[in-house]
């Protein structure tokens, strides 16, 4: 049948309802004939009444014959198109049968989809595009973007589950064949993939929200399967850093600002397998860095400085063009790598993630005899060690390049903010794994990777096992593995004796992950921590103080967690770790790694193995001495005194003093400090009395040593007053004889006089009126010692230091005199003691030296002579005490003047009104000293005058006594 009847309709007419009518009817009968003269010249015209229908669409009485005619329109070419390509198939290649592909205008068709309200035209027309596909698939394809990004009234604003199922068909047809067209080989697989992504992804910010997941998943689903993700995550990430997108707001929890690219790619993603996500976010991980590495080599014309992990060959040659703009800067190569890196440190810990990934888990343990289960989990865990591969990589790079860079290189901000991505991307993706599946993937790492890969896999292991703290017994097996590897990673350090800054970094990092292995496994059993104390010990002769510190911290732990059952291996490592010990704290470094670790192994040692660390005590004893003299910086100090504090508070409290003092003994006699001698004073307080009776011998003994070499006087001193406070008296008065006699017996001995009154001050001072009945000996000494020592009574010329350390000697006297005189409770200065001492006392008012020395015997000979007349509490005894006094007034020398008259005024203010019966014998004195020419006695017997004044409330003496 000709169709010159259909193309001669164009009358005024047609735009009536009975033209359409008869349009519908005449299509009704001609829509399934196969006798057609020229097909082509029946599916142009078809073509052409189409567009006419959208043009008078807008007519609402002719709506319904309208549509009746559009689905008669695309059935009729759809037919058509079908016998055509059946009778190719048969071999029959009649020019009426072969429909040319240039009369198709899948234009037209789209014009009717978005004018059209009717379902069934919808469904008539896309199941034409699906026909259309199998003769031009590429421009149906493209035409079929407009389809998917319509919005409005029409067929995408209902998307019910009609119009979803449409669309999805229509994709099923459009995308295998367009594949096909292309051909099957890899390269144009991969390329014909390429095309039809950028497609839709070229049409992504006009197609509606709620569309662009189900879209892409069928694309996907139907190109390649899940495997051509990675493609698609390549070529958003692209766009991605085209465009500048911010990679997040600080917000993380919310990220409400984070890319609509990203958050698509996150929906994608669902209902995906894991091992599948994971794949395909390593491939586009990889593919990224190697495509930015080819583009640095070149731009620089050299490899990067970083070694490189052993990788999975990538598909960059299965593309025509790379997938990434050629165009990118060094800075935008970087930036699309961080934002690579920061999806996958979101996707992969999210909540989808999260739940998948643990009833993964939970499936596999329970069937754990089902080898599909096992295979499910293991694969998965190959899947994520091959992106933490390529993730550390990045990770390594990322530090080198921050190191290495100067501050003011443009790229150094990039790089850091790179490196700070990577490691929240790690750690992430570490922290929600199993132990089993964590342990299986680092013994990967760390087997089949480079040293700089170790480094930061050691970095990461060491930080997982510090921050988790959900470990069951039953996740203790699966770490042992991890002791063993990193062993064997110290043993290949020290068998190629790796010195460079990537082979300590290595050490370290080994030693950490041990030392964090020793307190989870410690108690595990005796193998596991054995092994970790050997190898500890192995490297505390390293010659980088770092290595020694994390050797030291490995040990510690290992003591901390086992306590006393490492005593069988005491011997072993104890007297070396002390000794490095020692080393760290004695040096001049002021690291404060090194000092907290020395200080912490220390107290570990002490505190947990305090009862078997007798062999090596002066040792320790010498080192809590030398942390006394630790200058340390001040954001230290106050944690290291408070760890020195604990130390010396349990070697003194829970040591034994017999131990103890033998100790004290030997480190005293070979490094003759204070603080020594200050933790045995501590020793003694905490001491019980019953232990240091029973060493009293040896205690005195060695007290007379340092008596003898008046070393660390002040410390013996206390330490003899902490002995006699313990003393039963019996036993206090031997030692005192002894040290009279020891003191005395080879005459005027200044040093051994001088240190006997210091004694007796010291022990005055502990014992109080307790002590006043050994006052006899001392007082009669005394006064032999200040009538020997008068300047007019010394025998012939001694050298300045004799006479120094006699005015000492005399100044020691007059304290302890004083302190008698306080402390007198029982009345025993009477008036024989007051004959006995009366003279001698006040005679040192004339013993005058050379005037920077009498002025320091004055200033505690006033004091002296003030309690003996307060202790004396006589008037008939003042009166010659203050008589002799006054006579001092009459000396040549005016320094002695002076002293007297201060000594008078001493004494007014002591005595109060009862110096009232004293005034009268001072009045003549005190006339002619205010007549003196000295300026300064004259201005000392004004104060005393006026001080007499105030006490006796009397301003007329001086008046009357003058008349």
């Amino acid at each position: 049948m000709s169709t010159q009847g259909l193309a001669r309709l164009n009358n005024p007419r047609r735009k009536t309802h009975a033209f359409w009518h008869r349009v519908g009817s005449l299509l009704d009968v001609i829509q399934t004939k196969k006798k057609v003269s020229d097909v082509n010249l029946l599916i142009k015209e078809l073509f052409d009444l189409a567009k006419e229908t959208v043009v008078l669409d807008q007519n609402p009485e002719l709506a319904e014959e309208l549509e009746n005619v559009r689905r008669l329109i695309f059935g009729t070419i759809n037919f058509h198109c079908k016998r055509s390509q059946a009778e190719k198939k048969e071999g029959d290649t009649q020019d009426s049968l072969v429909v040319d592909a240039s009369v198709f205008d899948v234009s037209a068709i789209v014009d009717v989809i978005r004018s059209s309200t009717d379902s069934q035209t919808h469904l008539s027309a896309l199941v034409l595009l699906s026909t259309l596909a199998t003769v031009m698939p590429a421009q149906v394809l493209q035409n079929c973007m407009t389809i998917f990004t319509l919005s409005g009234t029409k067929l995408l604003h209902k998307d019910d589950q009609y119009s979803v199922e449409v669309f999805g068909r229509t994709i099923d047809v459009l995308v295998p064949v367009m594949l096909q067209a292309n051909g099957a080989g890899t390269g144009h697989q991969a390329n014909t993939v390429r095309a039809v992504l950028e497609l839709f992804i070229d049409a992504l910010p006009h197609m509606p929200v709620q569309r662009r997941q189900f879209l892409f998943q069928r694309v996907l689903k139907v190109a390649d399967g899940p495997e051509s993700l990675w493609i698609l995550i390549v070529l958003l990430m692209n766009i991605y850093v085209a465009k500048e997108l911010p990679v997040e707001e600080e917000d993380v929890v919310r990220r409400r600002s984070y890319p609509v690219l990203c958050e698509f790619l996150e929906q994608l993603c669902e209902g995906m397998p894991l091992d599948g996500q994971v794949k395909n976010f390593q491939q586009a991980t990889e593919y990224i860095l190697s495509i930015s590495a080819a583009a640095a080599v070149a731009k620089t014309g050299s490899q990067t400085t970083v070694s490189q992990p052993k990788k999975r060959k990538t598909i960059t040659s299965a593309f025509d063009k790379p997938l990434i703009n050629a165009n990118f800067t060094a800075a935008e190569h970087i930036r699309l790598i961080t934002a690579m890196v920061t999806f996958v440190g979101y996707q992969i810990p999210s909540h989808a993630f999260r739940t998948t990934y643990q009833q993964q888990q939970q499936q596999a343990h329970a069937a754990a005899h089902v080898a599909a289960e096992e295979s499910a989990a293991a694969a998965l865990d190959r899947c994520l060690e091959q992106l933490l591969v390529s993730l550390l990589d990045i990770q390594s790079r990322a530090r080198l390049q921050t190191r290495t860079s100067g501050k003011s290189a443009a790229d150094t901000p990039a790089w850091a903010e790179l490196l700070k991505r990577t490691s929240v991307a790690v750690t992430e993706i570490l922290g929600q794994m199993s132990w089993s599946s964590f342990v299986t993937i680092m013994l990967g790492i760390l087997r089949d990777t480079t040293p700089v890969m170790v480094k930061t896999a050691l970095e990461e292991l060491g930080g997982t096992l510090s921050l988790r703290a959900a470990i069951t017994k039953a996740d203790v097996p699966h770490l042992v593995p991890l002791i063993g590897a990193l062993v064997g990673i110290l043993e290949s350090q020290m068998a190629t004796k790796d010195l460079t800054a990537e082979g300590a970094g290595v050490q370290r990092g080994c030693l950490f992950c041990l030392k964090q292995l020793a307190g989870i496994l410690g108690n595990h059993s005796a193998e596991t921590w054995t092994t970790i104390l050997s190898t500890g010990v192995k490297f505390l002769a390293s010659s980088d103080i770092s290595i020694r510190c994390e050797a030291i911290s490995c040990l510690t732990t290992v003591i901390v967690t086992v306590k006393t059952s490492v005593l069988p291996r005491l011997p072993e490592f104890l007297p070396g770790l002390l000794e490095h010990v020692h080393q760290l704290l004695s040096g001049k470094a002021q690291d404060t790694a090194s000092l907290l670790t020395a200080i912490d192994a220390l107290e570990a040692i002490v505190s947990i193995l305090t009862a078997f660390i007798s062999p090596q005590l002066p040792k320790i004893l010498a080192i809590v001495a030398q942390c006394a003299t630790k200058t340390v910086q001040p954001t230290l100090k106050d944690s290291f005194s408070g760890k020195v504090v604990r130390i010396r508070g349990i070697l003194c409290g829970d040591v034994p003093f017999r131990v103890m003092f033998g100790a004290f003994k030997e480190t005293y006699g070979a490094l003759r400090q204070t603080e020594v001698f200050s933790i045995f004073n501590d020793s003694l307080k905490k001491a019980r009395t019953g232990d240091i009776l029973s060493m009293q011998r040896e205690i005195v003994d060695f007290l007379f040593t340092v008596f003898d070499t008046r070393e660390d006087l002040p410390s013996a001193l206390d330490a003899l007053s902490l002995v006699a406070l313990r003393m039963p008296e019996s036993s206090f008065k031997g030692l005192f004889m002894k040290l009279y006699q020891w003191a005395t017996q080879d005459g005027l001995q200044r040093k051994k006089l001088l240190t006997f009154y210091q004694i007796v001050e010291r022990l005055t001072d502990a014992l109080k009126h307790l002590f006043i009945i050994y006052a006899a000996n001392v007082v009669s000494h005394a006064v032999t010692i200040m009538s020997a020592f008068h300047v007019e009574k010394s025998a012939g010329s001694i050298s300045e230091s004799d006479r120094q350390t006699e005015t000492d000697v005399l100044i020691t006297i007059l304290d302890v005199l004083t302190r008698f005189f306080k402390y007198d409770t029982t009345g025993y200065f009477n008036a024989d003691q007051c004959d006995v001492l009366n003279q001698p006392l006040v005679d040192q008012l004339d013993n005058y030296r050379e005037p920077e020395s009498y002025k320091r015997l004055v200033e505690h000979l006033i004091p002296a002579i003030t309690g003996f007349s307060v202790c004396l509490n006589d008037d008939s005894l003042w009166k010659p005490l203050h008589y002799q006094v006054l006579l001092k007034t009459r000396h040549d020398e005016a320094a002695v003047r002076v002293a007297a008259l201060q000594s008078i005024e001493s004494l007014v203010e002591s005595m109060g009104e009862s110096y009232s019966n004293l005034l009268p014998e001072a009045v003549t004195f005190l006339v002619e000293l205010s007549a003196e020419d000295d300026e300064l006695v004259e201005a000392q017997c004004a104060r005393t005058k006026a001080t007499i004044e105030k006490v006796l409330g009397d301003s007329s003496i001086w008046r009357n006594a003058v008349e």
